[in-house]
């Protein structure tokens, strides 16, 4: 299993935002975490990367309960996060990049980035180039390169479709997919529809609850579930 949480809450000093959540995701799974804002889908991911304490339950790593750890050691062991901005805007691209492989040897980096900038051919021309200056969806891509610079066990993504097009939230899904692979798993928050084309599983949160978890076959199904979450047909 690459991320294991059981019995997670979780919130802002006083105001618990999570209850009892339990989720897992295998090596090789991409799960969707669907919710409308305010689920406490960010709350959840926040957890996950050690930005915000756990007050009751675990989440393991491939085995390792990670509760305790910084975000710095959790990002070390194999968990890459991408926050909704994404970027450091006053930085430059390759700047950017070179966040995401903090603490890793010159040469293993210089050798990553060469790899990363392959798969994000549209943001290589651009290196030196202040991220703020890129158009959106330049800048989604240069948050997804920087969480894969370290070669991650998982990749936690807060709503990749922010602030996005239909164009170019097509292409992030297009992208995500050729990260996908039998060693990495992707927990993916967003309330786009569209993210489920390359789920294999799916889970809903609602006011800090799990209320669904399932395959993505078992949620489509579920016409009632989708109409009560969604008001519309998921195909």
């Amino acid at each position: 299993m690459a991320l294991d949480i059981s019995g997670l809450d979780a919130g802002y000093g006083k105001m618990q935002v999570l209850w009892d959540v339990s989720l897992s995701v295998r090596r090789g799974e991409t799960c969707v975490l669907l919710g409308a804002n305010g689920a406490g889908k960010t709350t959840l991911l926040k957890a996950v990367m050690g930005l915000l304490p756990a007050l009751a339950g675990t989440i393991s790593l491939s085995g390792t309960a990670i509760q305790g750890m910084r975000p710095d050691q959790r990002s070390r062991i194999g968990i890459a996060y991408m926050s909704e901005q994404a970027i450091f805007p006053s930085l430059s691209v390759a700047q950017n990049l070179a966040l995401g492989g903090h603490g890793m040897s010159r040469g293993q980096l210089h050798a990553r980035l060469e790899e990363v900038y392959a798969i994000f051919p549209d943001i290589a021309s651009r290196k030196r180039a202040q991220a703020g200056s890129l158009s959106g969806g330049q800048r989604k891509m240069v948050g997804l390169a920087k969480t894969l610079v370290r070669d991650p066990v998982i990749m936690v993504l807060d709503e990749p479709s922010s602030g996005l097009s239909p164009l170019f939230v097509r292409e992030v899904v297009n992208l995500l997919a050729k990260t996908k692979g039998p060693d990495r798993a992707l927990l993916i928050a967003e309330q786009n529809v569209g993210f489920l084309e390359i789920a294999d599983s799916v889970a809903v949160l609602e006011g800090g609850r799990v209320r669904f978890r399932g395959t993505l076959g078992d949620f489509r199904s579920d016409a009632q579930l989708r109409e009560a979450f969604f008001g519309l047909g998921v195909e």
